[in-house]
């Protein structure tokens, strides 16, 4: 159900002079936000160094706080300025994991005074962040209003974001394209990251695509990512586990008492969920590669596992119809017989499986498990068949849109009323089906 567009993440190494004592978390702080950090004329706010677009409350996720890190490294070294995060929070989420003790521990003011005890050990990690500067990139085109970057235009110059730190050497770089714009007086540029033809790690552009995706949306329209789908690269799959994990979620092997307290605190039965499948891989590989998506209804909960209907053919009725008649016309002009016959348009798979705790991630609490399930969420869609007052109409749906026009057209039981109430009604959103539908019945 996902018609795939960008990019991931990669890592980097922490500063050399970090003490033992500093990398093992040692020493003495906790936090206490009662002790406000005073404002003086060289101090610069998290907002001044934002697009004009933007305005950040709260730092949502540990990759906002790397971004806050490095623009606080640029504003120093271009605008001679100290970043202070006063006035910004921080979600308490974030307080006790590796992405806020490095940031403090390498010395970001984040408006309040920490006792180092109460800081996350980060050292095992610390290879993943970003310490050096990216003055000398050798940038494959600048314009105005966008700026290209292609390692290997100058690998050489751009050898600097090769490490094992990928991912938050590029954060590195939009924070340096943000800053040096502001010193300039000029608006900030697109970076465009085009990489069509490279080669690139697992995790590489992960922190700009949790920037794009989660938390304030940082980067949504500032970074746009061409990469090769070659390797059957999933960023957005990538981003979405990392995003749990700096949160201290999806990083271990869960208990089925954990997953069956989740699931009853958070599911009922005739809820609508996304069913995965994923690859097996090596042991120590905990995201692996997704091979299925479906969307599932949950038809029985209890003690030790869960029921699921799922469905493989997430086509209107229509969409089936003109899929096949489509494939029968290619057959009949190469005179070949159509391998379909008429029940297949009028198929529509529904399996059954029961899955005992512990072979399925519930939400969250999903860790390596090879089948596991999720909330539904609205990255991607489909384009589906509607009949409309001007007849047959190819429209483009979201996930929850596509979910919605599948299941009423199909009549597939769920608990319709609590699918909008949670999805559609908040935002006081219509289905498209909906208004399809009303607009067909209403010419007929």
């Amino acid at each position: 159900m996902a018609e795939n567009r960008e990019g991931k993440l990669a890592i980097l190494r922490v500063s050399d002079d970090l003490s033992k004592e500093q990398l093992m978390g040692d020493g003495d702080i906790s936090t206490n936000t009662s002790q406000p950090v005073k404002h003086e004329k060289n101090l610069i706010t998290l907002n001044e160094l934002m697009p004009h677009t933007k305005s950040i409350q709260e730092i949502a996720t540990g990759s906002e706080l790397l971004l806050a890190y490095e623009l606080g490294r640029y504003a120093k070294h271009l605008l001679g300025k100290e970043l202070s995060l006063t006035g910004i929070s921080i979600s308490k989420d974030l307080l006790s994991e590796e992405h806020f003790s490095f940031v403090v521990s390498n010395g970001l003011d984040v408006g309040f005074e920490i006792e180092r005890k109460e800081l996350a050990d980060y050292s095992k990690n610390a290879r993943y962040y970003f310490t050096k500067k990216v003055d000398g990139v050798d940038f494959k085109a600048k314009t105005q209003k966008q700026v290209v970057y292609d390692f290997e235009h100058n690998t050489e110059a751009n050898r600097i974001m090769q490490g094992d730190n990928r991912s938050a050497a590029y954060v590195s770089l939009i924070a340096y394209i943000m800053v040096k714009s502001l010193r300039d007086e000029v608006p900030t540029p697109k970076l465009l990251i085009d990489h069509e033809t490279y080669t690139h790690q697992n995790l590489e552009y992960v922190d700009l695509f949790i920037l794009k995706n989660y938390g304030n949306k940082i980067l949504k329209d500032l970074v746009e990512i061409i990469y090769s789908q070659a390797a059957g690269a999933q960023p957005d799959w990538e981003a979405f586990v990392i995003f749990h994990r700096q949160k201290g979620l999806m990083n271990k092997e869960y208990t089925i008492t954990e997953k069956f307290n989740h699931l009853k605190e958070n599911f009922e039965v005739g809820d609508v969920v996304l069913y995965y499948k994923r690859k097996k891989s090596a042991k120590d590989d905990t995201i692996k590669k997704l091979t299925h998506c479906h969307p599932a209804v949950i038809s029985g909960i209890e003690n030790g596992s869960v029921k699921l209907e799922w469905y493989p053919i997430i086509q209107t009725r229509l969409t089936r119809r003109v899929e096949l008649d489509e494939i029968k016309q290619i057959s009949k002009e190469r005179k070949k017989e159509s391998i379909y016959m008429f029940d297949d348009y009028e198929d529509f798979t529904i399996c059954n499986e029961t899955f005992h705790l512990t072979e399925l991630g519930i939400d969250t609490c999903t860790f390596s498990e090879l089948n596991f399930f999720i909330k539904l969420i609205d990255f991607d869609g489909s384009h589906q068949w509607l009949k409309t007052n001007e007849g047959e109409k190819y429209v483009w749906m979201s996930t929850l849109d596509t979910i919605y026009a599948v299941f009423e057209d199909r009549g597939v039981d769920y608990n319709k009323e609590k699918f909008l109430s949670t999805y559609f009604q908040p935002s006081n959103r219509e289905p498209i089906y909906d208004q399809y539908v009303q607009a067909s019945t209403t010419k007929e």
